[in-house]
């Protein structure tokens, strides 16, 4: 089977001038004078472009379909680069007619191919030789070929440079010409510097071609930039790669003059190769540079993903359902059996019914594949994407299982291996939500942090891959939320000892549990605890107290929200303590994280002996400090404001999402209000949940009860 293996280890594409700042002021700066931008990520600088004029390009591949060419060049497009094949295995079965077709619209033309370490590398380039041959030939004013660098199919770093140098060569040889590497940042342990005399087409998605992508190792400048996978050009359908040349016409013009070989040039590797061996017809010089494209080609265009081209965006690209290998076709059920000895416990087959949910909001996983619940995979009806870790490879590898080394396995092979942990064998689940071994993070991820890959510059490939790197994946997590974590949490809890929530005859304590005439229902949390129990604040900020009929003795603190939350915005929680049965705080006062504000009661509407003591908790969100203490706490008021909707996308994306919490009982959000609990699970360190005393056992319950989450809801801290 041929896909592209998922290798997000990558993500240092992603990102603008950041770590290592050596001159903040040049940030992102652009023209001549500055042509690299002073930052590195890894050994990747920021890369400016050298010229105050750019030409636009883009770059397709099967995946596009049949284009109109001539709507294409209407719409301002100066040059655009094909695919002719990924690997040996899917030769672009487009490629002839993009051919032709660019040559009559007089768009300058460019080739490129996604390289497949695994493959022969002369095998790959006689390929690439004869489909031009076949398409009319190269030309002397089209650009040099290119070579897509992005996916090292498992194979070393050394190995990689020395088949992709095999290629390179081999085609400078035969076309007289200097080819064009497409390669990022994320990719530069494998090209380390092995290619640095060639011209670099750089990958690294941007908000715009004002900015400065980040380069792979070795490199110091570009031709051609590949800032985005998300273009518009009439006569394609859905969205393309688009390209930036640095330069002119005429420096275009320049750039492709110079990439042909002398053949009188005693430095030229072009000497004695006679033009009949070059296979490309009576004009013979190579033409293209073009962004990745890491998927196989699909059998019928009508099946082709929207905006699918090519990318280090691209670079992690699973397998579609049309790319099963044709041994897993013939055994669909395919499980763990070793030959020798099918009953052994490390070759089991799947032991638990899946649970399989189409839109789980909790993970990603690729059009035509569903959740499965149970063994944490995302599938359809034969498959079970990857990758797979290297724990559940070498179980596959020693039961007897098929295609371990590919990206997509039988579902029931899967499963057998996967088991219904949490984490993969062979992983762990760190404190960000994130299952992990030394090198990678495995998914499926949440959308959340998809949406975080594509935020950074990631390609939609890349994004809904089932592998990042680790040290990526980790950048773009929120620390410490909801799972336990260690280091320093930005609030604290509001009590010492967690007894749960108050859950009584006289009615639950859940947020937005019923209420007599409030169709709303219950505004906050009622915390358990003993009548007297401390209570604290989690977070430093300008305090008021008073007395009120229905909450009886109450505390209100505001207080502004952590960044991981706020978004860049100044967004304040307005936190209101009620039926108190001691105020220690005076009538207006400024108060420090931690300190004690009070102590649990029975006032106000709480009073009645059927209903449990505790602290009724509830957070509204506002835009500005004097805003949050204009705050009523009305129980029946759950409007919405500017401020309550910022703060509701960062709280899905920071906490809920990524750790796939969320409530089973009620909403997270009703209006500017979020469900006390749920924000102080994201930010606090907890106390795990304590039986409460005989004389509250009767009024508790777990937060597991109302709450479901990857981390324990009831014991993490």
């Amino acid at each position: 089977m041929r896909a592209a293996a998922v290798w997000v280890a990558s993500a240092l594409w992603l990102g603008a001038c950041g770590e290592g700042v050596l001159d903040a002021s040049k940030d992102e700066g652009q023209g001549s004078d500055n042509p690299t931008c002073i930052a590195r990520h890894s050994q990747a600088l920021n890369a400016c472009a050298q010229s105050d004029e750019h030409l636009r390009g883009i770059d397709i591949s099967a995946w596009q379909g049949a284009v109109d060419w001539t709507a294409i060049k209407n719409d301002g497009v100066s040059f655009a680069v094909v695919r002719v094949s990924d690997g040996l295995a899917y030769p672009d079965k487009y490629f002839v007619a993009n051919w032709k077709g660019m040559k009559a619209e007089g768009v300058v033309r460019g080739v490129y191919q996604f390289f497949r370490p695994k493959d022969d590398p002369i095998a790959q380039a006689e390929l690439l030789l004869a489909k031009l041959e076949e398409a009319g030939g190269l030309e002397d004013t089209d650009l040099p070929p290119v070579l897509d660098l992005e996916d090292d199919d498992g194979v070393s770093a050394a190995l990689y440079q020395e088949r992709a140098l095999v290629w390179i060569k081999y085609i400078e040889e035969k076309t007289g010409r200097t080819p064009i590497v497409y390669s990022a940042a994320f990719f530069s342990k494998f090209t380390g510097k092995a290619f640095s005399d060639y011209p670099l087409w750089v990958a690294n998605y941007k908000a715009s071609t004002m900015s400065c992508p980040v380069m792979p190792d070795g490199w110091s400048k570009w031709a051609i930039w590949q800032w985005t996978d998300k273009g518009t050009v009439a006569g394609i359908s859905g969205g393309v790669d688009e390209n930036i040349f640095d330069g002119s016409r005429a420096d275009l013009d320049a750039f492709i003059r110079g990439s042909l070989r002398n053949p009188a040039d005693p430095n030229t590797r072009d000497a004695g190769i006679d033009e009949a061996d070059a296979g490309m017809g009576a004009n013979d010089a190579d033409g293209g540079t073009t962004p990745t494209d890491p998927a196989p080609e699909p059998s019928e265009p009508d099946e082709m993903a929207p905006g699918a081209g090519m990318g280090a965006g691209q670079e992690c690209d699973d397998l579609g359902p049309d790319e099963v290998d044709d041994e897993m076709v013939d055994r669909p059920d395919a499980g763990l059996s070793d030959p020798t000895d099918a009953a052994t416990d490390e070759c089991a087959n799947a032991g638990q019914p899946a649970e399989i949910v189409a839109n789980d909001p909790a993970y990603f996983c690729k059009e035509g594949f569903s959740y499965d619940r149970t063994y944490h995979l995302c599938v359809d009806a034969t498959q079970a994407l990857g990758p797979f870790s290297p724990a559940m490879i070498a179980s596959c590898e020693r039961c007897g299982g098929v295609g371990c080394a590919d990206p997509s396995w039988p579902v029931e092979q899967a499963r057998a291996a996967r088991g219904t942990g949490a984490c993969m064998p062979g992983t762990t689940a760190n404190d960000r939500g994130l299952c992990v071994d030394e090198k990678s993070a495995f998914g499926p991820f949440s959308p959340a942090h998809v949406q975080a890959c594509l935020a950074e510059g990631g390609g939609e490939g890349a994004c809904r891959s089932m592998r990042w790197g680790r040290d990526f994946a980790e950048r773009i997590s929120p620390s410490g939320v909801g799972v336990g974590g260690t280091g320093e949490r930005a609030w604290g809890y509001i009590l010492q000892t967690n007894w749960g929530i108050r859950d009584d005859s006289a009615g639950a304590g859940h947020f937005g549990a019923a209420r007599s005439g409030n169709a709303g229902g219950h505004s906050g949390i009622d915390f358990l605890a003993p009548v007297g129990t401390a209570l604290f604040a989690p977070c430093e900020g300008n305090a008021v107290s008073g007395v009120a009929s229905g909450y009886g003795s109450y505390v209100q603190l505001v207080c502004a929200l952590p960044a991981s939350f706020a978004g860049g915005k100044n967004l304040w929680a307005s936190m209101f303590f009620a039926h108190l049965s001691k105020i220690d705080i005076a009538a207006s006062a400024r108060v420090k994280r931690g300190q004690r504000v009070g102590a649990v009661g029975k006032t106000g509407n709480a009073a009645s002996a059927s209903i449990g003591p505790h602290v009724h908790f509830e957070i509204a969100i506002h835009g500005s400090e004097s805003a949050a203490f204009s705050e009523s706490h009305a129980s029946s008021n759950h409007a919405a404001n500017t401020a309550s909707g910022e703060f509701s996308t960062r709280f899905e994306q920071s906490c809920l999402l990524p750790n796939a919490f969320k409530p089973r009982t009620g909403p997270s959000m009703k209006g500017r209000r979020p469900d006390p609990f749920m924000l102080l699970a994201c930010v606090s360190e907890r106390p795990a949940f304590t039986a409460p005393p005989a004389s509250l056992q009767g009024h508790s319950v777990t937060w597991s009860t109302h709450y479901d989450a990857s981390f324990d809801v009831d014991d993490a801290s």
